[in-house]
């Protein structure tokens, strides 16, 4: 069984063997702080690595969202609960954390999480996604358009189940469906607005999917399972939570020198940010094609960031006014692709 750990705004679970298996990721709330620690107690008891957060900063929902489907096996579950703020600007919807004042349409891409991307990610989890979002709070809308909040999920993937309500009500459902092995969605949020994926008798929790009581399985040591993790977020605080948790530990010196880096040089800090989203190379060219799009160079679309699109990218966040450093984190992702798909939009109208 896994177990809970708080580092900075990130409360994540130390993962069993090779990483990979069943994930929650949570997000928003500290006001149900205690029955979203009781949620994620119960998810955790059915053999789920947690991630969670309660006051994350831009960029870091996209990053911890990113990290959780690289842990999450083809076969395995996804469950994702957001609370917190929502946006709606145009046709998308947009996860906030907490609520913000003067956005539009280009800097809600930037400050928030596209909902959409995140329901696509988990559509490769077919009849085991399970979308959660708080929707007793309206949406900021952006823009003249009024659509209101029953189309922040107007569109959910094949495969994937999704329930909005209020917060007590989802993450006491949530709680209800695992406490009970073999209840299905629809019979466990009943009263919910489901949408999606969610036939009834269909059991979400297998009794036989279960963890056994014996001990964890062979495999790496916590300590040495808390260092991945740390190293594939690739943040100081990440890093300096693994310091708190073993001071004595052998990753120490490791910690402290990345650390270093990570504060002497904004390049390398932006590189590990990078490498701890584990780009496919599929992910690679979708990006590529994204920056030509809107006008910057790769020179080829081959899913490999060499000097050409490495120039691109630094082109792209100086007409952002971002930190020119070449490499992109999870939120750069997400506005980028927005950006692009709205410049392609606009060039289909024409």
């Amino acid at each position: 069984m896994s177990r809970l750990l708080w580092s900075g705004a990130f409360l994540f679970a130390s993962a069993l063997a090779a990483l990979a298996g069943d994930v929650a990721v949570f997000i928003g709330d500290s006001g149900n702080s205690r029955l979203a620690r009781n949620a994620q107690a119960a998810v955790e008891s059915a053999g789920f690595t947690v991630f969670a957060t309660t006051s994350p900063r831009p960029g870091e929902i996209a990053d911890m969202l990113a990290v959780a489907v690289e842990r999450a096996g083809a076969g395995d579950r996804m469950v994702v609960y957001l609370g917190g703020a929502t946006a709606l600007a145009g046709t998308r919807s947009y996860h906030l954390g907490q609520a913000r004042r003067g956005l539009n349409a280009f800097t809600v891409a930037r400050m928030g999480t596209d909902i959409g991307i995140i329901l696509d990610q988990m559509a490769e989890h077919p009849g085991r996604a399970l979308l959660l979002l708080r929707t007793d709070r309206a949406p900021i809308v952006v823009g003249p358009d009024q659509r209101g909040i029953g189309r922040l999920l107007a569109d959910v993937p094949a495969g994937v189940a999704a329930v909005e309500g209020s917060s007590s009500a989802l993450l006491g459902n949530l709680m209800r469906l695992f406490d009970h092995p073999g209840a299905s969605v629809s019979e466990s949020f009943a009263g919910q607005r489901i949408s999606g994926y969610a036939p009834e008798g269909l059991a979400f929790l297998d009794p036989a999917d279960r963890p056994m009581a014996a001990g964890p399985a062979p495999g790496p040591s916590e300590e040495d399972i808390f260092f991945d993790l740390a190293r594939t977020m690739g943040t100081s605080a990440a890093y300096r939570a693994y310091i708190d948790r073993y001071p004595a530990g052998k990753h120490v010196a490791e910690a402290n020198r990345l650390i270093r880096v990570l504060r002497e040089s904004p390049e390398r800090r932006a590189q590990a940010l990078e490498d701890g989203l584990g780009l496919s190379r599929e992910a690679r060219r979708d990006i590529q094609r994204d920056l030509n799009a809107l006008g910057f160079d790769t020179r080829g679309i081959d899913g490999i960031f060499g000097k050409g699109s490495r120039t691109a990218i630094q082109g792209w966040q100086e007409s952002r006014g971002l930190e020119k450093t070449g490499f992109l984190s999870g939120n750069q992702i997400v506005t980028l692709s927005s950006q692009a798909e709205a410049r392609r939009e606009d060039q289909n109208r024409r």
